[in-house]
């Protein structure tokens, strides 16, 4: 396993889920992240999503983003991730609803952004749905708002351990994906 103070991608820190106003310097590091992938994993394609992916969306400040890949083994891929400084959160691609998924830091502009990276293949249902909502949010003000406020509400009653909060906000993601269908 790499040294994660040699790395560019530095160690995530598991911390309890506080409510932050969204940073406009998100998307800069996003794509800082994104050009250090596909230069080092030319084959993927690197997309930012979640909350800071849109534009005055509020929530616990972490960078989502998806590496997708095309008719190629995975662990390659995250080999070479690894060696990037990514630690894996859960690396067991046996079940096709749960692709590796890992974190890391990155520093930049003065900032400590954390990091959660989803690896699936480009043709994986879950891809549509994360742009789908992604857009929505983006597109739709009154969702925005609704979004944050639920995420605000989740953590002020004490919904503030990581994977439950994941758990907690998955409801309303599901429904915001419904009612888009209809």
């Amino acid at each position: 396993m790499p040294d994660p103070n040699s790395t560019p991608i530095l160690r995530y820190e598991r911390q309890p889920v506080e409510f932050q106003e969204y940073d406009p310097r998100a998307p800069m590091a996003a794509q800082y992240v994104i050009d250090l992938i596909q230069t080092q994993i030319p084959s993927v394609t690197v997309e930012h999503i979640g909350s800071t992916a849109v534009p005055g969306c509020a929530g616990r400040g972490v960078i989502d983003l998806m590496v997708l890949y095309k008719n190629e083994p995975v662990e390659p891929i995250l080999t070479m991730l690894d060696a990037l400084g990514f630690q894996w959160v859960q690396r067991t691609n046996a079940l096709p609803d749960e692709w590796p998924k890992g974190a890391g830091a990155v520093q930049f502009q003065g900032n400590l952004f954390r990091l959660h990276i989803h690896v699936q293949p480009s043709d994986h249902p879950g891809v549509a749905e994360k742009r789908i909502f992604r857009d929505r949010l983006r597109s739709d003000p009154a969702l925005l708002a609704a979004y944050m406020a639920h995420k605000q509400a989740l953590i002020t009653n004490g919904t503030t351990d990581p994977i439950e909060y994941t758990s907690a906000k998955a409801g309303f993601v599901v429904r915001a994906l419904e009612t888009f269908a209809k």
